[in-house]
């Protein structure tokens, strides 16, 4: 069965490891300690494999060995330069290895699959979506992250994502940040989970698109790290929809997805914040 966009999978439950963090490191991120709610990292028992759609992933230190498969659909090779720098800060929340800029990402064990959708302005076509789209559902991945937005609805965006989410693969969108306005696509397709983004005090980001929201996650002055290998805070509902894909690929990987409202703190009214934040309480 599904549930706002989300496949929900019946599996037993592993037993999960863990790792302490400090306070210099929830002062350093508090974002991360944010997600890991008791301070306490959730380790994956198996590797996720990770399509994110964006500029592109740049190899910097802390995301070393982390992209498996890459396919540019601009000139359909598997060469890649995120001369943009988006795609390289949404994978640095998912999966970088432990750091001194941002401690790590929420999932460090992950494969990721980069596929370049948008340029180095940070632009793409429709047709790049739909190629991009494609390959994912291709390789058969188990996460579809899609930190970026369109205004028109798309057909063949729409069929192609439905055909994924028909094989259970879970497409995690950002809402947009049109500063109260309806959600954009592909966040807006009902297979798809949709995220919107808050600040450390829970508050709703003031950028935030409203309406179809299925979640919240952190999204304002949030440590990333870019194409260059610098600390870089950012904002928007990019950011949080990485959050989200680190916390969902752990539930997966530790055959946990199915109880996922375990790990649902509800924060308030539903057109603005869905069903609340996914943290490991």
């Amino acid at each position: 069965m599904a549930i706002a966009g989300l496949l929900i999978y019946k599996f037993s439950m592993p037993p999960f490891e863990t790792e302490k963090l400090s306070k210099d490191e929830c002062k350093k991120n508090w974002a991360l300690c944010k997600i890991f709610s008791n301070k306490t990292i959730i380790e994956p028992k198996d590797k996720v494999k990770i399509a994110i759609l964006d500029s592109g992933i740049k190899e910097i230190e802390p995301l070393k060995g982390k992209v498996v498969d890459r396919f540019n659909t601009f000139d359909n090779t598997n060469i890649i330069k995120d001369e943009f720098g988006h795609g390289t800060q949404i994978a640095s929340i998912i999966g970088a290895n432990r750091n001194d800029l941002m401690v790590q990402g929420i999932n460090p064990k992950v494969n990721l699959y980069d596929v370049k959708v948008l340029n180095k302005h940070g632009k793409g076509k429709e047709e790049n979506l739909i190629k991009g789209l494609k390959w994912a559902i291709d390789k058969d991945v188990d996460i579809v992250n899609i930190s970026l937005n369109f205004d028109n609805y798309s057909s063949e965006v729409h069929k192609l994502i439905k055909k994924g989410y028909d094989n259970n693969i879970i497409f995690i969108g950002s809402s947009g940040n049109e500063i109260g306005m309806e959600t954009n696509y592909p966040a807006k397709f009902k297979e798809v989970v949709s995220i919107s983004s808050i600040d450390r005090n829970e508050n709703i980001d003031f950028l935030a698109s409203q309406g179809k929201i299925d979640y919240v996650a952190p999204g304002v002055d949030v440590p990333t790290i870019d194409k260059e290998g610098n600390l870089s805070v950012q904002q928007g509902s990019s950011y949080a929809s990485a959050y989200t894909t680190g916390v969902i690929s752990i539930l997966i990987a530790n055959d946990f997805i199915h109880d996922i409202e375990k790990y649902t703190d509800k924060l308030g009214n539903s057109d603005v914040y869905g069903k609340g934040i996914l943290q490991f309480k």
